[in-house]
């Protein structure tokens, strides 16, 4: 059965996906006039208060950015990245750097589509992929299948990977046994899951800040401490950024994000 997945997943974040990827980014990016240049602009709307945040209704800008970032930030930044650069070497990150950027267009034209597409009840709005497949392309099919895969990839690329990484590193560092880790684990994202949105952004607009400030804390300490290879560690990411190693592997990254 490993072996099965392992090379399924091979065969799916293969070269002719990363080229798709690349071409739908490059696409995106000068169809919609390079909305890159907004990204600043945008940062700074997303800390505003919103209409529905004073009428105590719906969920503010900035706590849709937490509950995002709270998505991507160990995941995405942390362990897809080490990924990336053990399969695919230093080089790796320079194409990260670069798909970064351009993957911007292709965010914003899909975070677009389902704002536009989304549906307004007395409780709310809802929509998403497979809502915009299902009513606006008519491809029920794919939606559905769209649905079943989201509900796969949750447990596998975003539950799995970050209560493993969570709890080893408690394990390792404090000696904490791992089921009773499991058990708390389960249990603290069971009460914010099954709670609704506004207990999730709530808890997330909390201890999202927090993670964010240790983060860059930290990202700011390693680079004083080792602030003598800062240079050296660019022009080696450079120098083995062409390499064919790097091209092909750095998917790993997109995949944990």
């Amino acid at each position: 059965m490993a072996d099965f997945i392992l090379k399924l997943e091979e065969l799916i974040w293969s070269m002719p996906l990363v080229l798709l990827l690349m071409f739908t980014h490059i696409y995106f990016t000068i169809k919609l006039k390079y909305p890159q240049k907004y990204t600043l602009k945008g940062l700074k709307l997303m800390f505003r208060p919103n209409i529905k945040e004073k009428n105590k209704k719906g969920v503010s800008s900035f706590k849709s950015l937490m509950t995002v970032l709270a998505a991507t930030l160990g995941t995405g930044n942390i362990i897809g990245v080490a990924s990336a650069i053990m399969l695919g070497g230093v080089g790796s990150i320079f194409w990260i750097f670069i798909s970064g950027i351009f993957a911007i267009a292709t965010k914003y034209a899909e975070t677009y589509l389902v704002l536009k597409y989304r549906h307004s009840t007395k409780n709310g709005y809802f929509g998403g992929t497979m809502y915009v497949l299902k009513n606006v392309l008519n491809k029920k099919i794919l939606a559905m299948l769209f649905s079943i895969f989201v509900i796969i990839a949750s447990f596998g690329i975003g539950s799995m990977i970050q209560s493993n990484a969570m709890a080893s590193s408690i394990n390792e560092t404090f000696s904490v046994n791992k089921y009773l880790l499991a058990v708390i684990i389960t249990i603290t994202c069971a009460y914010v899951v099954f709670g609704d949105e506004k207990r999730i952004s709530n808890i997330s607009s909390f201890l999202v800040p927090i993670a964010t400030i240790v983060y860059i804390f930290m990202c700011i300490a390693l680079l004083y401490i080792y602030r003598f290879n800062i240079i050296p560690s660019i022009k080696l990411i450079i120098k083995e950024a062409f390499s064919f190693k790097a091209v092909t592997r750095w998917n790993i990254w997109i995949n944990y994000s």
